[in-house]
This record gives structure tokens, C-alpha cells and sequence, in this order.
């Protein structure tokens, strides 16, 4: 399927036959004439190479490729109308709400520094609460609706759940700095041995990082647990421990802390964000104000991120 050349009306008339399970009640729905509507079915299932709908006892049923393309394209279609009657009518002055936003901690810096003062010249009567979340509130409580949306490390698969990836993140040892002065140089054979402080909570990349690790023969010292990446970064900033945080973390906080970054001599996982939310909250204008302003900063972030990626690579070919 070449989505160049791909006319969009077609998507709209496919959405509507699959959402009424009959051709002539789609064509009703669209306004349109049912061979008008049928001429559309064919166009599309040649692009697809896929009958799309079957006859059924009443009207048409979608064939298995039609099941797995029905949400991406119901969810497009649903952008691409937010975005125009965004783009056309929305001010985000008039937003006079709290909305509740269930952050993961390695996000939290670099999302709320950024979004902060948008917030505060775009949105200024926005009032913004934030939850600490475990995997299992984020889809509870976009259901029940406690949280209005969640930025988490790990994706949320359930019906009428939306889910993107925002950012993906290395894990970077650190210390005070001058550790590395005033320590011998970090090795495959003495890391293991180093005064750790490990994170006792449910971030996902830190539950892969000791398994990761021990695959590869290496299993940490660990001398303290500790709740939080604030935490560790206070502890380790007032001690002779090192700590494993997201680099996404790290970066925000490491002039704060005086800290600096020691080598992994192992290969460790990647940290994840996703930005999470019901379907239900779509037509929202003040909430899909809030998340494209949580995703514009991920995805400037990411831009910087590439950016640096290829200064340095060129800065090495120089």
C-alpha cells in the first residue's frame, strides 16, 4: 500500500462500513450513494490485496487483515480531525481544570521543566497534579479515570488504551564528582565489587539491569536500597557509592548533585517512556492539548539527543 498516493477518503469510508457492518448503512453514515460506496471497497482492497469484508448474514464482516488495520485507522482518522479542529478553534487560555498526569520518575525532571512554563504562558489557569505510578495504576487509573494520562517505562496493552513511545534512554553509572580521581579505573573485573545503591522499586529497566548483568557474569554489590532517582542521586552525591540512573534523569540533575558519569564495562538494557491514554479522552481538547505538549517535548528531546549522536560521531571521523 502506497500511502502517497493513498486517497484518505477511502480510510474514511472502510472506518465507516467496519463500524456499521453494512455497506448501506455506511453509505447512509457518509452520505453517499452504496455504489459509491462499493467502488470505494474495491479501490481499497486492491491497495490492500485483501477482500477486507466478507457477506455475512447481516451485511459484511470484516476478514482477519481489516480486524488488525480497523484501530490504527480509526485512530488516525481521530488525529487527523482533532489536529484541523485544534489547529482552528482551541485556546489553551481557556482551560480551567486540573488534570492529572501519572509521570515516571526518570521522566519527571526533563518533562516538567519543559512543561512547566508552557503551561504557565499558554495555559496559565491549567492546574497540573502529579502521581507517582506503579504498572498496575496506569491502566486502572485511566480507566476509573484518576489519571488523565501517564508518561511510564512499560507499555500498556488493553482495549481502548493508546500508547506511543516518547523516548528511549541508556543506563549510566554515576558518582560524586572526583570519584573517578580518587578510585581506580573501572573494569569488567572490579565493578561488580563497587558500593552500590540500588533502586528497590519497580522501574522496569532497573528489574532487566541485575539480570542483564548477571548474564554476563556480573552481579553487583549492593549496600543500599533506596525508593527513588532523587534519592540516589542525594545519597550518592554525600558518600563514596556509586548508582545506576537513566541518562534522561541523570542529564537533568547532575549539575545539582555534582555528579559525574563513570563507564559501564558491560552491555545494560535501555530505559523506556511511553505516553499513555483512554480513548475516551480524544475529543478532549484540553487534555490532547496537554499530551501534544508532553510529546513536543520527548520528541524535541530525542531531536537533541540525535543531534549530539551526530556531532560526536563526526567529531570522531574529524
Amino acid at each position: 500500500m502506497n500511502l502517497r498516493t493513498l486517497d484518505l477518503n477511502l480510510l474514511r469510508v472502510f472506518d465507516a462500513v467496519y463500524g456499521a457492518g453494512s455497506v448501506s448503512a455506511a453509505a447512509r453514515l457518509l452520505g453517499m450513494s452504496q455504489p459509491t460506496v462499493s467502488a470505494a471497497l474495491a479501490r481499497l482492497r486492491e491497495a490492500t490485496d485483501d477482500p477486507l469484508f466478507v457477506r455475512a448474514r447481516e451485511g459484511v464482516a470484516p476478514t482477519l487483515r481489516a480486524e488488525e488495520i480497523a484501530g490504527p485507522i480509526r485512530d488516525g482518522l481521530a488525529r487527523i480531525d482533532q489536529a484541523v479542529v485544534f489547529q482552528t478553534s482551541f485556546d489553551p487560555a481557556s482551560i480551567t481544570r486540573t488534570v492529572t498526569l501519572g509521570v515516571v520518575e526518570s521522566a519527571e525532571a526533563l518533562l516538567l521543566r519543559n512543561l512547566l512554563p508552557v503551561i504557565r504562558d499558554d495555559a496559565p489557569e491549567l492546574s497540573l497534579l502529579l502521581r507517582d505510578l506503579s504498572d498496575q495504576d496506569v491502566s486502572t487509573g485511566l480507566y476509573d479515570g484518576s489519571i488523565d494520562m501517564a508518561v511510564h517505562d512499560t507499555p500498556v496493552e488493553a482495549r481502548h488504551i493508546h500508547c506511543e513511545i516518547m523516548f528511549q534512554t541508556e543506563l549510566v553509572c554515576v558518582a560524586q564528582r572526583g570519584w573517578q580521581e580518587r578510585n581506580a579505573a573501572v573494569t569488567r573485573e572490579n565493578f561488580a565489587s563497587l558500593p552500590f545503591i540500588a533502586l528497590k522499586t519497580k522501574e522496569r529497566a532497573h528489574m532487566m539491569l541485575d539480570r542483564v548483568l548477571a548474564s554476563q557474569g556480573c552481579v553487583r554489590r549492593i549496600v543500599y536500597q533506596t525508593s527513588g532517582y532523587w534519592s540516589m542521586s542525594g545519597l550518592v552525591a554525600g558518600t563514596e557509592t556509586v548508582a545506576v540512573l537513566p541518562r534522561i534523569f541523570f542529564n537533568e540533575v547532575h549539575a545539582n548533585f555534582d555528579l559525574e558519569e563513570i563507564p559501564i564495562p558491560y552491555d545494560v538494557p535501555k530505559d523506556f517512556g511511553y505516553l499513555i491514554w483512554h480513548a475516551r479522552t480524544d475529543d478532549d481538547p484540553a487534555l490532547t492539548w496537554i499530551r501534544n505538549s508532553c510529546a513536543r517535548v520527548f520528541r524535541a528531546h530525542e531531536r537533541a539527543v540525535a543531534a549530539g549522536q551526530a556531532g560526536e560521531q563526526g567529531a570522531g571521523h574529524g
